[in-house]
């Protein structure tokens, strides 16, 4: 019987881990990136207000969980994403929350058209932008 050495065995669990990283960091498609920054893009035109008065902190990329991507009746690439982001609760009147980190979960529609990421449908779980962004 062979042995194998313990600096080898180290080698060999390292790169095994770097791997595993790389293969689990790339598991949305280069479309699906594109739909998500159209999807940021549109938290940062429509609620400039709002994003910065409740100090609203969106995930990253890597902290959502997986897209659902699918095609639209006209025959488009869409995607469902659905994500949660934190705010600041002292920020919101009348929230009712006793959570000192409270979340609020939004889904976004994305379509490709023409070559363009459109988000074409935004809810949140829980309005508390009020009018700011009005």
């Amino acid at each position: 019987m062979k042995r194998i050495s313990i600096g080898k065995i180290i080698l060999l669990i390292a790169m095994t881990t770097l791997l595993i990283g790389l293969v689990g960091c790339s598991d949305v498609s280069k479309d699906g990136k594109k739909a998500f920054k159209a999807v940021e893009k549109y938290q940062k035109e429509h609620y400039p207000v709002s994003n910065k008065e409740l100090e609203i902190v969106y995930p990253k990329l890597k902290d959502m969980s997986p897209f659902v991507e699918g095609r639209s009746t006209a025959g488009n690439d869409t995607w469902q994403i659905n994500g949660v982001y934190t705010f600041n609760p002292e920020k919101v009147e009348d929230l009712g929350h006793e959570d000192p980190h409270p979340r609020i979960s939004y889904e976004a529609h994305i379509e490709l058209i023409d070559g363009e990421y459109i988000v074409t449908g935004y809810t949140e779980s829980l309005p508390i932008r009020g009018d700011l962004d009005d």
